[in-house]
């Protein structure tokens, strides 16, 4: 039978405590305070990092009439097209570099065209890297999206950039 004033799930009956129990209750109220948005966003945090955010493999990319596809928008795309009097060279250069960078696999290369797959650091976001040498043309395209989300806080371009750099060293 249970106890007036017995706290949930204390099972008095086999000699536990009522009021240990209490005041167990109570400790745990202090240490975890009744604010459920700061709460919800410390645990939703952590598991948020758990699950990468990769999202869908876009079904458009690759070489399409002799050029990778356009960025539909800037604000979590970007391309850029680089002279070279030796795309061949440069685009081995480059692979390289791409497989030297932190979070980045790559997926997919030929002799003129490599996709990879770069994640940021804390949520796994997946950006979608491609380059392509056109020898025809003396130059190499190179293009970044992210595949999730409105803008990439200039995360694409910066990647190019570097790219950019790293091939002029």
């Amino acid at each position: 039978m249970p106890i007036r004033d017995q706290p949930a799930g204390c099972d008095c009956t086999t000699g536990g405590n009522p009021f240990r129990a209490l005041a167990l209750d109570a400790e745990l109220e202090r240490s975890f305070p009744q604010q459920p948005v700061t709460f919800l966003a410390g645990l939703l945090a952590p598991i948020l990092m758990l699950f990468h955010l990769v999202g869908p493999v876009p079904a458009d990319l690759g070489i399409s009439n002799g050029a990778l596809r356009t960025c539909q928008t800037t604000a979590h795309c970007a391309s850029q097209t680089w002279e070279s009097s030796n795309p061949t060279a440069d685009f081995n250069r480059l692979s390289s570099l791409v497989r030297e960078s932190p979070r980045t696999i790559v997926v997919d290369q030929s002799e003129t065209y490599l996709h990879a797959e770069a994640s940021s650091a804390l949520f796994g976001f997946v950006d979608d890297l491609e380059l392509f040498a056109d020898s025809e043309k003396g130059q190499i395209q190179a293009r970044s999206e992210s595949r999730l989300g409105d803008s990439d806080l200039g995360v694409n371009a910066t990647r190019l950039a570097e790219l950019r750099s790293g091939l002029e060293r």
